[in-house]
């Protein structure tokens, strides 16, 4: 599964990239990396974790699909 991903380096920003890719491409979800807490905005089905996962996402088949917001 490919997810949509923007990385953030502050605590501010409005995503406009990943919303315009949103509404253009409607993944199922997407992901952010940034320098927060892992949290979940599932009306818009975006997922937001450290930037220190960003290297074994991919390693680990994450596949959000089947996403649980309780195991976050």
């Amino acid at each position: 599964m490919i997810y949509p991903v923007e990385v953030k380096d502050g605590p501010s920003g409005k995503l406009r990239s990943l919303h315009l890719y949103r509404e253009t491409y409607q993944p199922s979800w997407s992901v952010v990396f940034h320098a927060g807490q892992t949290g979940v905005l599932e009306s818009e089905k975006i997922v937001f974790l450290p930037i220190y996962f960003a290297g074994a996402f991919a390693q680990f088949g994450i596949n959000f699909d089947n996403f649980n917001n309780t195991s976050v």
